[in-house]
């Protein structure tokens, strides 16, 4: 199975220390004194580590002896883990493409390979911050979305492998450029407004999403700047609050409390508001967000998929049982644990 990175998926499981190492640590501390040795790993799930043979692969066993192993091959270049599915070098994949790869694969059934989707829980959200000079304004915030063809982007950019969940029906041009005319930013000579910097991180749908951004502000006078940082970068300016506008990703919804309370750990843009703190003590996330969301500062986008990508080895599997057991916070072990299982009930037959 290919997956972008065997670091990120393993976190998935749980894992803790045998002999004079404390329990419940995480492996490979950065920390090398902490650092567990691969070999080492103990799994409490219904996967144990059975070999680690370098970075890029990590063998699996069912705890309970039912299944086959499962071998986990990482790559981080795209165009080898398609080449790795279609040549039936491996059997299957969990979000392993791009969303315009899932389609074409989904498009073609000649390739040999079944594409199944589930909604997940990450969720794409653009942070506008409210302290910038421009941005202050929620005028001028809720001009920038009215530019937003949030429905032909999820349906021609987005093949529907997103779910989208932006805040505004339809874009209304007119008047967001009503709303920036009342706010102060007349068009210039030049037909600009103004000038905003978009943070971004170096990948390629990072990329291409702000360019589509940039073009959509184009038609109410405002000049998107792209700025692009590596991860490291990037986290630093949202923790020290130096950007104006950041795409963001949010990894759980239970996590949006984090985000909307003012003294919230990730609280990037510094957001204020007592009501919403009020409704997030008493664990009313859902009201919070919905009270937060005419304020246009944490600005929801849309839900990813969970996309697992089989090969022929499991058409025996129904459509049914596949979706059942892609998880939706993108844990491995619900569909490992079928993948395994039902390669075993094969050879037994």
């Amino acid at each position: 199975m290919p997956i972008p990175s065997i670091q990120k998926q393993v976190a998935h499981f749980r894992y803790f220390r045998v002999g004079d190492r404390l329990p419940c640590q995480e492996p490979n501390s950065s920390d090398d004194t902490l650092a567990i040795p691969r070999s080492a790993w103990v799994g409490t799930g219904k996967f144990r580590f059975a070999d680690v043979g370098s970075a890029d692969t990590v063998t699996l066993l069912p705890a309970l002896g039912e299944g086959l192993p499962v071998e986990l091959v990482s790559s981080r270049d795209e165009v080898t883990r398609t080449l790795m599915i279609l040549e039936k070098k491996v059997d299957a994949a969990l979000n392993p493409f791009s969303v315009s790869k899932e389609w074409w694969l989904s498009q073609h059934p000649e390739k040999g390979v079944r594409v199944f989707a589930v909604p997940g829980t990450v969720q794409s959200i653009l942070i506008l911050n409210p302290h910038d000079p421009i941005l202050r304004s929620i005028e001028v915030r809720k001009a920038l979305l009215l530019a937003f063809r949030m429905d032909e982007y999820l349906k021609f950019k987005a093949f529907g492998y997103f779910v989208g969940d932006f805040p505004i029906a339809a874009p209304q041009i007119e008047e967001a450029n009503r709303l920036l005319d009342h706010a102060g930013h007349p068009r210039k000579a030049n037909g600009i407004r103004f000038s905003i910097e978009a943070s971004i991180t170096a990948t390629t749908i990072g990329t291409e999403n702000a360019l589509i951004y940039r073009d959509w502000l184009r038609a109410i006078g405002v000049d998107l700047r792209i700025r692009t940082l590596e991860r490291a970068a990037f986290a630093k300016a949202l923790r020290t609050h130096h950007f104006q506008w950041a795409a963001h990703r949010i990894f759980e919804p239970s996590l949006w409390s984090e985000y909307l309370h003012s003294r919230g750990s990730k609280n990037f843009a510094l957001y204020q508001n007592k009501e919403v703190d009020a409704l997030l003590e008493r664990g009313e996330i859902a009201r919070a967000r919905e009270r937060a969301q005419g304020e246009y500062v944490y600005v929801p986008l849309w839900y990813w998929n969970n996309v697992a990508v089989l090969g022929p080895r499991f058409d025996g599997l129904t459509n049914s049982t596949v979706l059942k057991h892609i998880s939706r916070r993108g844990d491995l072990t619900p569909l490992l644990e079928v993948l395994s299982s039902h390669a075993r009930s094969q050879i037994s037959r």
